[in-house]
């Protein structure tokens, strides 16, 4: 009753306004006015009484919703009224309602629309995820946000500690009321989620006014873990009855290690472990008491790796065994060659079934399987070895060996790697004569020729007298034996012997032979060095140069080497080659001069003595000489006066 009488009042206090405005008109179609209610979305909690006020400058004015009002009050230019917010027409209306300021302004009636929008800020937000995490595997995150309105505004965050890594909002959606909102974002788990606070929060954008209101969730705090490798163990898988051993087993890329828990079993023996973690991996230590494995079985060895409740195995066998007790004996110790010894061998064994057994001599099988054998020694060497091999027959590298050196005698015999055919010495190193021969007991060599003995059990200086053919003689008790070896000793050339032909002087265009020549074994080779540009040709394995027409190109020093590989020398000589045209011309020229020479004198001596008045100009000194030569010719041939006198002219 009491609402409906407040909805007729209200409605009558509308006809009133109504009425006012009527008696108003005339005035109010004069004058232009307006009227200003604020904002124009309002949000406001659902059920609550939300104070309005409209301020303007008109006549009249008024508020009009459908939401219930009361308290609806006014005064000069303004008039204000408190609205319910959800309540109007439905119960429990979360809509949107719209109330108007309205005012009359020039007869017209204008309407400021207010939107008032009931929220309803979440009373809980919920984080629900599991918090120990498989790496690599898929999980959810899911956020519940629990009664909001409207859903519109409300946007939901996943949070892994304060990284946001999931945004959702609800722009599209239209329900309305007060609403329960589930968001599920999924995940791969991580090694690096671990120990990290997953959390949600909801946002309820409440325009500029109320703005934005946020709820928190509370965290969850994941651990991941993982075992992405089965256990590796490390143990032989032959351990020897009675022994001590440790085994091993290792886990790799474990996490976290931490609450790694490592196991191992030896059959249903549980092993005391010792762990020692390092680079990401674990490596457990486990003991093999020797009572756990105290008989001639196979055994499970087993590791087991459980990080929470993850977990991985591993298996082995593994095999005890008994090594091989050998008793062994070898009669007699000493033989000659041929001759026959006997082998024992026996095993002291809880099962010696379970071994082969092999005598062999010098490597080489002679028995198998048995215990007493007839071993011939056959063999050219001082010692020869017989021995017992046990092996287990599943496993042949457990095996056991036990040897005797038997000592055997025989004859000399020359072999060609202790004393061959033909020897190479060199004169200058010392011996003795490594001329050796098989036997034993080792047997005393002697090498003989008409020069006499090399030593072959000392030091002696080798000379290239020791050249030559000898008979060398090897004895022992059991024999003897002769060879024959011929020795050759080798020295370095020396100084090498130059020869020439005709002579070291020779005319251009003329041929010469060059010989060098020196002592020495092996054969010296001969090396050359002859002037730059000289053209020259070799004979004999080089020792000879021939010059089949000397220049100037080959005057100069030519020098012979003479070279082997113990050894060189060498020697120089100075070849002259002359130009005799030269000298020709030059004796041919005087020659021609005493000649003509020689004519003229007999000429004019011919030539004087048939005339008078001459007298000879070779003589210059020969006075009285003169004088009765030209005593003659005091007077002028031609009877003229003035020539009765000598003048001293010719």
């Amino acid at each position: 009753m009491g609402n409906q009488t407040m909805t007729q009042g209200t409605f009558c206090l509308s006809l009133a306004i109504v009425f006012m405005f009527g008696i108003c008109c005339a005035d109010a179609s004069q004058k232009t006015c307006q009227g200003n209610a604020g904002n124009r979305d309002v949000y406001a909690p659902f059920g609550s009484w939300l104070p309005l006020n409209c301020t303007h400058n008109c006549s009249l004015a008024g508020w009009e919703s459908r939401l219930t009002k009361r308290n609806v009050s006014k005064g000069p230019g303004w008039i204000s009224v408190q609205v319910e917010v959800g309540t109007g027409e439905v119960v429990n209306d979360w809509r949107a309602s719209n109330i108007s300021c309205t005012v009359l302004s020039n007869g017209n009636s204008v309407d400021n629309v207010v939107k008032v929008i009931p929220y309803e800020i979440p009373g809980l937000v919920t984080a629900d995820m599991e918090d120990n995490l498989e790496e690599g595997k898929s999980y959810n995150v899911t956020c519940t946000v629990h009664g909001v309105a409207p859903i519109q505004n409300l946007m939901v965050t996943v949070l892994r500690g304060e990284e946001v890594i999931h945004q959702e909002t609800f722009e599209d959606d239209s329900r309305v009321g007060n609403i329960t909102q589930v968001v599920t974002y999924p995940i791969t788990a991580q090694r690096s989620d671990n120990m990290k606070n997953y959390s949600c929060q909801a946002t309820l954008a409440l325009g500029t006014v109320i703005g934005k209101v946020t709820v928190q969730s509370s965290s969850v705090t994941v651990g991941t873990f993982t075992l992405p490798e089965n256990p590796k163990l490390e143990s032989d898988q032959w351990i020897e009855v009675g022994t001590k051993y440790i085994a091993k087993c290792n886990v790799i890329n474990a996490f976290p290690l931490e609450l790694l828990n490592l196991t191992m079993f030896f059959n249903e023996t549980s092993l005391n472990v010792t762990t020692n973690m390092m680079n990401g991996s674990m490596l457990g230590f486990a003991e093999i008491p020797r009572d756990a494995a105290s008989s001639l079985d196979i055994y499970r060895l087993h590791c087991k790796a459980q990080v929470l409740s993850l977990s991985t195995e591993a298996f082995m066998d593994i095999h005890i065994y008994e090594s091989p007790n050998i008793e062994f004996s070898v009669s007699p110790d000493l033989v000659h060659l041929n001759e026959t010894v006997i082998v024992s061998c026996r095993l002291n064994n809880t099962h010696p079934d379970r071994y082969e057994v092999i005598i062999r001599r010098n490597g080489e099988q002679i028995c198998e399987g048995q215990t007493t054998c007839n071993v011939s020694v056959n063999g050219r060497s001082p010692q020869s070895v017989v021995s017992c091999e046990a092996f287990l027959k599943e496993n042949k590298t457990i095996n056991k060996k036990r040897k005797e050196n038997i000592t055997v005698h025989y004859a000399p015999l020359f072999q060609n790697n202790q004393c061959p055919d033909q020897f190479v010495l060199k004169e200058g190193d010392n011996g003795p004569f490594k001329c050796q021969a098989d036997g034993n007991p080792p047997p005393s060599v002697t090498c003989s020729s008409d020069r006499g003995n090399l030593p072959t059990d000392k030091l002696f200086k080798i000379d290239r007298t020791h050249s030559g053919h000898y008979k060398c003689l090897a004895t022992n008790q059991y024999g003897n034996v002769s060879k024959s070896v011929q020795v050759e000793v080798q020295y370095p050339p020396a100084t090498p012997n130059i020869t020439v032909i005709p002579t070291a002087s020779i005319s251009k265009g003329g041929a010469l032979n060059i010989t060098c020549w020196a002592d020495g074994i092996p054969q010296p080779q001969y090396i050359w060095v002859i002037p730059a540009g000289a053209t020259v040709d070799y004979l004999n394995n080089k020792s000879v140069i021939i010059i089949p027409e000397a220049s100037s190109s080959h005057d100069g020093t030519y020098t012979c080497l003479a070279k082997n590989q113990h050894g060189e020398k060498s020697v120089d000589l100075v070849i002259n080659v002359t130009n005799n045209a030269l000298l020709v011309i030059i004796l041919c020229t005087i020659g021609g001069v005493l000649l003509l020479a020689i004519i003229i004198s007999l000429w004019c001596r011919k030539w004087k003595n048939g005339k008078k008045g001459f007298y000879s100009l070779w003589r210059p000194k020969q006075e009285k000489l003169q004088e009765e030569e030209m005593d003659p010719i005091k007077a002028p041939c031609n009877s003229t006066e003035g020539y009765g006198k000598d003048t001293g002219t010719v």
